[in-house]
């Protein structure tokens, strides 16, 4: 879904890459060839972008493309199958024959800014659930005073744009769950019930995202909910690694210091590692 409407078939970029050690970047970026005349984008500050022209991509790959259900499938090694589906933009990610994570299943991924002053309410109207575990307080309804109310935090950085950013400090997560890291982002420990079966890690990447919602759902699974403000959906995924491979592989990806598996509230990235 894209803000500026139907503006033909081609309004959107996609792109997909696969790296030697199962690694999946997935980007979703619109044609500045056709909104580029539309859009006042923002510049993405150079700290942001993520630097992978020294991770090796994959060699063992094949790629099938079904033009009954309009779907690609990529089979990356041995136990990795990564499926899109074209007309809904819906990416499944499968670790040895069981989905472990399931990108845009609600068909709700959004490309648009939906901020325009200090604590505006974005426009999911997001009710607060029993199972929530974190909801962006400018999706939910009603005034939002105190430490539900959006907190300007942190250094003002400044874009090539000369566009002053911050980033925002979201919610009601305790202060002694909130870790803030070497990069510009506050990050809230996920303990994850039931026993550890499989792993998938997520790295958001935009020069500005919102977590929007944490919620469970049946069998533990946990949906999460993002809004992207910059024109541009950028993220990484790390299906099927165990902790340490998932701490490794983002620390070789960002070049930040390892960390154990989180989700993480930030302007800058998001990410979470859900066992």
């Amino acid at each position: 879904l894209s803000a500026l409407g139907e503006e033909g078939p081609d309004v959107f970029l996609l792109q997909l890459r696969f790296y030697e050690d199962g690694t999946v970047r997935f980007t979703m970026d619109e044609n500045h060839a056709i909104v580029g005349h539309i859009r006042t984008r923002y510049v993405i500050p150079s700290g942001d972008v993520i630097q992978d022209e020294y991770m090796p991509l994959a060699k063992d790959l094949e790629y099938t493309y079904s033009q009954g259900e309009k779907s690609s499938t990529f089979q990356v090694g041995k136990s990795i199958v990564v499926k899109l589906m074209h007309a809904g933009v819906v990416l499944t990610v499968a670790v040895d024959g069981q989905v472990v994570q399931t990108i845009n299943s609600k068909k709700h991924l959004v490309i648009e800014g939906t901020r325009y002053e200090y604590n505006d309410k974005c426009p999911f109207n997001m009710p607060p659930s029993y199972d929530a575990k974190y909801i962006d307080p400018a999706c939910s309804p009603g005034t939002h005073d105190g430490s539900w109310a959006e907190e300007t935090e942190g250094p003002r950085l400044m874009a090539e744009s000369k566009e002053r950013l911050d980033y925002l400090v979201l919610g009601d997560l305790p202060r002694s769950e909130i870790v803030a890291s070497s990069g510009p982002s506050l990050v809230g420990i996920d303990e994850g019930p039931g026993p550890t079966t499989f792993t998938s890690s997520l790295l958001w990447v935009n020069p500005s995202d919102t977590l929007v919602a944490l919620t469970g759902g049946c069998g533990g699974d946990l949906t999460s909910t993002f809004v992207s403000e910059s024109g541009v959906i950028d993220l990484l995924l790390y299906p099927g690694m165990k902790p340490q491979e998932f701490s490794t592989a983002y620390h070789r990806t960002t070049g930040l210091p390892s960390l154990p598996p989180l989700f993480g509230l930030g302007f800058h990235r998001s990410r979470y590692a859900v066992e």
